[in-house]
């Protein structure tokens, strides 16, 4: 610690930590579809980069492809200090494809001011945009329809953890919420009169918590106690529009 000109500045003498990660794996499968030669690919592929050039910026990839028609693809890039000021950005983007139902995009832009007490409040702006892939001929309303909800809302993120990455100690509480509007889009290969019964454009709330608590147990054992939910609530949800659980 320096004083000087009626300040006090503190320096701190910090070692590099290795944190990055790279885990893939890679498999092939015989095409799905009989009139096709060839292989496909599939495999997990996760990538995270963190702290690049000292600056405590991150980006993250995942990518998973567990059967020939299904994939996954998890996006991130969180730029803390935002040009000098206290405010961190972060962009996000998810694809999940559900064989050759349908394919949903989820952007999302975050912006989050963290403080040193109070924990960190972030505000954000997502779209979920969901369109059906193949529509077989049918008479009646499909399960899955297209749809996009744009959404603003709010969240807050706690935690007391011993280690960002390897907790051994402490709690982490993230919440979030949000309201936006949510408009269904008349496919034309569906009859118009199918939609006559159906709320084209409606108001959609969201809600999300996760809370966790570690607890020692050995030098280098963990009791890990999790507790995790997720909400939709909307007059009217298909089933492209529900949440998932699992992997």
């Amino acid at each position: 610690m320096r004083f000087a000109k009626g300040k006090a500045r503190v320096y701190l003498l910090l070692d590099d930590r290795p944190s990055n990660q790279f885990d893939a794996i890679v498999g092939i499968l015989p095409n799905a579809d009989a009139t096709k030669t060839g292989v496909q690919f599939t495999g997990d592929v996760t990538i995270n980069l963190r702290n690049i050039r000292g600056g405590g910026k991150q980006i993250g990839l995942q990518w998973r492809k567990t059967d020939a028609l299904s994939q996954l693809l998890d996006a991130q890039y969180v730029h803390p200090n935002f040009f000098g000021s206290p405010l961190e950005v972060a962009g996000y983007f998810n694809l999940y494809k559900q064989t050759n139902d349908f394919t949903t995009l989820r952007p999302r832009l975050q912006v989050t001011y963290p403080t040193a007490q109070a924990g960190r409040i972030s505000f954000f702006a997502e779209q979920r945009a969901s369109f059906l892939d193949v529509l077989q001929d049918t008479t009646v309303l499909p399960q899955n329809l297209d749809s996009k909800y744009n959404s603003y809302g709010l969240g807050y993120a706690r935690s007391s953890l011993d280690d960002l990455f390897f907790p051994h100690r402490g709690y982490l509480l993230n919440a979030q919420g949000a309201v936006g509007t949510k408009s269904i889009t008349k496919n034309s290969q569906l009859l118009p009169e199918l939609y006559n019964n159906v709320v084209l454009r409606s108001t959609q709330y969201t809600f999300g918590l996760r809370a966790e608590r570690y607890l020692p147990v050995t030098r280098a054992g963990v009791v890990l106690l999790r507790l995790r939910g997720e909400g939709l609530v909307n007059p009217r949800l298909f089933t492209n529009d529900l949440l998932r659980l699992g992997a």
